[in-house]
């Protein structure tokens, strides 16, 4: 019995020391919603995915609802930093530098405070004062 006890709280100590306090729970798939601009009017979007990884990995989706596109859909890759516990920075893999344009940021790294984060909602601003809306998918 005293060795059941001691190793439940081993494992408990070890599953703790895992967790990374320091960073925001943001992994998961995000579905960005609407983009607020200040000269513009805000932009509703439903096939923008932002998806996060063991708070490292990054990957952008666009699905185009236009079957005459000429990619239906593209998905770029890349890593996620938080240089503060308000911060998030995105870099793009550079090998595919000719879809930068087709991001909403138009280059391989693009820098957000974060607004809001909860289990179901995110809200993101960039530099220039964007505001973007994502709900969790």
């Amino acid at each position: 019995m005293k060795t059941h006890g001691l190793l439940s709280i081993l494992l408990i100590c070890i599953l703790v020391s895992c967790i990374n306090r320091n960073w925001p729970d943001i992994d998961g798939i995000w579905q960005l919603k609407t983009i607020e601009s200040k000269s513009s009017p805000v932009q509703t979007v439903d096939t923008i995915y932002y998806s996060f990884q063991a708070q490292r990995l990054f990957a952008f989706t666009q699905l185009n609802g236009s079957p005459m596109q000429f990619e239906s859909t593209f998905i770029l890759h890349g890593y996620v930093d938080f240089p503060a516990k308000d911060r998030i920075l995105i870099h793009i893999d550079l090998s595919k530098e000719a879809y930068f344009s087709r991001l909403p940021w138009h280059s391989g790294n693009v820098s957000y405070f974060i607004q809001k984060l909860t289990r179901k909602e995110m809200i993101l601003e960039n530099e220039g004062g964007d505001i973007y809306r994502f709900i969790k998918f």
